[in-house]
């Protein structure tokens, strides 16, 4: 595979939730995650509900005009998170009734339910990439008022859970070994306002 130059990086550009479609969302389940998760193949029609649950959960990645990938991030409720850390269920395909909506004042728990990108784009430096484009959502909702204080996420890739690693996340003692969590510190996130839904980092 021919990784990206300096110049190539700026075809990149991540589309946050104001800019994202319910087409874009059925194009992330249907294609990329059918690649990349192919044992939810097939689940697009629930995902997509769940999408309408709360719609500032999607982060879209794109190479100029194409999609290539994306990552999929919902605050949930206490009883699905727990459900996920303890790693309770083999199943880590969400329900509606299980997502929250964002509300000023309001402090979240966050489950990055996808993270994914088409295996001819993937490499590291664009992995990292998307994990700080969902920092960067995370960073405007705090000054929107909105507090997210944990990530919690199911991984099954030692190079995603290596990536994690470096960004501060942590092994838990889940049934399954493989959840990682971060607690999430304000001062981490500086001033991150944007006029756009695209943002090219």
């Amino acid at each position: 595979m021919v990784k990206a130059t300096a110049a190539d990086a700026m075809a990149y550009r991540f589309v946050f939730y104001e800019g994202v479609t319910e087409a874009m969302v059925l194009d992330m389940e249907e294609r990329i995650g059918s690649i990349c998760y192919p044992e939810f193949a097939g689940c697009a029609a629930g995902q997509l509900e769940v999408y309408r649950k709360n719609r500032r959960s999607r982060v879209a990645l794109f190479n100029k005009d194409e999609l290539i990938g994306y990552a999929c991030m919902l605050p949930i409720t206490d009883e699905a998170y727990l459900t996920v850390k303890e790693g309770l269920s083999d199943n880590f395909l969400l329900r509606p009734d299980q997502v929250e909506e964002y509300e000023a004042g309001g402090h979240y728990k966050l489950y990055i339910d996808g993270f994914a990108i088409v295996p001819e784009e993937r490499d590291y430096a664009l992995s990292r990439r998307l994990v700080s484009a969902v920092f960067f959502e995370v960073g405007r909702m705090a000054e929107e008022g909105a507090e997210v204080d944990e990530i919690i996420c199911y991984v099954t890739d030692r190079r995603v859970a290596r990536l994690l690693e470096i960004e501060g996340f942590t092994k838990t003692r889940g049934a399954s070994g493989q959840i990682y969590v971060c607690s999430i510190k304000k001062e981490r996130f500086p001033v991150t306002s944007t006029t756009g839904a695209a943002v090219i980092f």
